[in-house]
């Protein structure tokens, strides 16, 4: 008889799990991505999270061994992209052409929004 805990498992043979393997443990910065193309622009950010940003970016640089510019790159890159991606309005949006003319930058944005 088989324990509440598993499936039963016929011919003596254990039952599989079910569901997602395990991701493995996350060894370096989330951040170590390639940047294909890079824009200036200013931004404005609250004290805390300035302090908090700098001390991220200032680690990561050290464990990537890379330049703070480029940790803070991908560090934004990265952050926009997933913030971006799980805004299911504005992807609804964005799929509804309601937002002007598709272009091409537009469509390699989307495409990298998707990674």
């Amino acid at each position: 008889m088989a324990d509440s805990t598993t499936a039963p498992s016929w011919n003596n043979v254990p039952a599989k799990k079910r569901g997602r393997p395990r991701k493995p443990p996350q060894e370096g910065p989330i951040i170590a991505t390639t940047i294909r193309s890079q824009v200036t622009r200013t931004v404005t950010m609250g004290a805390y999270t300035e302090r908090v940003f700098t001390s991220y970016i200032e680690w990561a640089s050290r464990e990537l061994h890379i330049t703070k510019q480029h940790a803070t790159t991908v560090f934004l890159d990265r952050a926009i992209c997933d913030l971006l991606n799980r805004d299911e309005v504005w992807k609804k949006l964005q799929r509804s052409g309601r937002d002007g003319d598709v272009t091409d930058e537009h469509a390699a944005v989307q495409n990298e929004i998707r990674r």
